[in-house]
Formats: C-alpha cells, structure tokens, sequence
C-alpha cells in the first residue's frame, strides 16, 4: 500500500535527531621565543595580559571549587562551598580594582568594552558590592582582633543550632559549621534587605559566580586580542 504524503510528512518531523559528537579537548602550549624578550620586556600590552592573566587564574581556583560542591550532598560540600565562595569574592574584587586601574590606555577599543562594563555600569554594581563586602570582611580575614566574632555570638537568638559536624572522624572532615554561621550572620548585616541568612548567602554567592563567569569570558577576549596585536610573531604553539 503507498504511503501518504501526509505520513511521509510526518515521518520527516519527528524522526530522532542524531546525538551530536562530543567534543574532543586538545591540549595546547604558547612558548615566546627567548630571542624576542628583551624587546617584550616593557612592552605594555604584554604586561598587561600578565596582570589580567593573574586576575583569571585566581578566579578560576574557587570557580572550580563551587562548581564541585555545588551539590552540598555531604557536610564537607557545604564547607567547601562557602569556602570557594568566600575566596571568589577576595579575587574578584581584587581582579576588579585590577581593570579599574589598567583601563585608560584601553578606552575605546571594542574588545575591551565587554570587560569596562563590567568593572564600571551600574547594572553590575551590586554584585561588584557584594565582591567588596566579602572580600573587606570575611574572604582573607579569621577576624583576629576580634571585630565582630563576639559581637554576633552575643546577639544569637535562644535556639537549638549546630556547632559542629563532619562526614567522618579525625580532622580532615571535622567541621566547624558555628564559625561560618557567625560570619555569614555577619555578611548578613551588612547586605541583606530583609532577607534570612541562608537566602543572603546563597544570592550572594551565586550572584558572584554568574558575574565571574561574564568576567572570564570578557577577559578572555581582550586576552586573544592583545595576544594578536602584541605576541604575533614572538610566540609558537606546541599541541
């Protein structure tokens, strides 16, 4: 019996789509060539990348480290994971006074213009607060003189709350979890608009995350550009 047109139609529309090929990753290397450094040596484009290059690789450690805990399936997950937060928020606002200070030479050029924004227009300015807060606070600080440990303890409301916790015995998975109650209650005070602790930590750390995952990407641009105009020539690739 024919088939119709209709069901040859059909048959076109919702045939199974073949599974895309994974991506393969290839390793690669840029080596400068030794005879080229003593005309790169005050090139300022080339210490430039130096310095944004830095800003990305402190970025991306905690970056990593948020993306594997992110589950928060284990004690030591939510350790770790407002941990890397923590960290994310010193680099970042770090990597921000860095393209702050490094913009004037590159004002105008489009593929700057991605990272300026970021570092400058107010649609990016609550998460360039909250990099500030936790890095002036909590990211690189034990709180040794005792700025505000004492201060919130003594402000805890009469409840049950957890002290301690840990996956397993011995000090590797021993967990302190009171310690980072008092600092998030901390970051709490100084950001939150109304919201409870756990929603103030997890907008801020997610905040941060998104926003550090445009920033890499806006680096990463201006990267290749000053690779092309500043190293072609002076480098090769291995890989």
């Amino acid at each position: 019996m024919p088939t119709s047109k209709r069901r040859k139609s059909a048959a076109r529309k919702y045939a199974p789509k073949q599974p895309a090929a994974p991506v393969k990753k290839r390793e690669w290397l840029v080596k400068l060539h030794s005879s080229h450094l003593m005309e790169l040596r005050k090139n300022r484009d080339l210490l430039t990348m130096i310095k944004v290059g830095r800003a990305m690789n402190a970025i991306a450690y905690p970056m990593a480290g948020l993306k594997a805990y992110k589950g928060l399936k284990t004690y030591n997950d939510r350790r770790f994971f407002l941990r890397a937060g923590y960290e994310l928020g010193g680099y970042l606002h770090e990597a921000i006074n860095v393209i702050d200070r490094l913009k004037g030479p590159y004002l105008g050029e489009p593929a700057f213009e991605p990272l300026r924004l970021l570092v400058v227009d107010d649609k990016y300015r609550k998460f360039r607060q909250y990099a500030r807060k936790v890095r002036n606070s909590v990211a690189f600080h034990l709180d040794d003189i005792d700025e505000f440990t004492s201060s919130i303890f003594e402000r805890f409301e009469a409840s049950n709350f957890d002290v301690m916790c840990g996956d397993d015995e011995g000090a590797a998975d021993f967990y302190f979890v009171l310690s980072d109650y008092i600092d998030l209650q901390y970051l709490t005070e100084k950001t939150s608009r109304g919201n409870r602790l756990q929603e103030t930590g997890s907008e801020m750390i997610l905040g941060m995350m998104d926003y550090s995952g445009k920033f890499m990407n806006a680096a990463y641009t201006f990267q290749l550009d000053l690779i092309r105009k500043t190293l072609k020539g002076h480098v090769y690739l291995k890989g």
